[in-house]
């Protein structure tokens, strides 16, 4: 799933680079949901646990290319990693995914764009301390569990079935 792709700063309408560290999703079938009623209460959760310096904002992506239609995300920031939440129907069903980046500065950007010193780059991106670790790991673990909350409650209003133990869980990340 690790990859360079590009989206939209919605802070600063200017490109730059994420690098995907993974991502999770689950499927729900036969379920109607307003995907603005589930972002209010994954916003309001993740506002509760009070992480200094995270940052929580609604962006715009295009579906497929500049001129398809846009789908709303909830991007939830913590020190360079985003979080970026997709909850939406399809069709007759409802999902819920997630994304987690790395976002690169623009001088970043440049440089993984040269072929000759790339691999320097990554390498140096690659290097994390402890500290990085263990936080960027708290992050992802903290915005998860806010999630599968906020997923059991939607499910038990609903009367659906929730999640299994297995359906919780996410892959490793790639930067651990």
């Amino acid at each position: 799933m690790a990859g360079l792709f590009e989206v939209r700063n919605p802070m600063f309408k200017k490109k730059y680079s994420h690098l995907s560290l993974g991502g999770w999703y689950h499927p729900f079938q036969k379920l109607q949901y307003s995907s603005d009623e589930f972002y209010t209460l994954v916003e309001q959760a993740a506002k509760d646990c009070q992480i200094y310096g995270l940052g929580i904002s609604r962006v715009n992506y295009y579906q497929k290319g500049v001129f398809s239609p846009k789908r709303e995300y909830l991007s939830i920031t913590y020190e360079e990693f985003v979080f970026d939440v997709c909850a939406a129907p399809f069709g007759k069903d409802f999902f819920v995914s997630w994304w987690l980046a790395e976002m690169n500065s623009v001088l970043r950007f440049i440089l993984l764009h040269i072929p000759i010193i790339r691999g320097w780059v990554m390498k140096a991106r690659a290097y994390k301390t402890y500290y990085q670790t263990d936080t960027a790991t708290m992050f992802v673990e903290c915005i998860h569990n806010i999630l599968l909350t906020v997923i059991e409650q939607m499910t038990t209003s609903k009367g659906v079935r929730g999640l299994t133990d297995i359906e919780k869980k996410f892959s490793d990340l790639k930067f651990k």
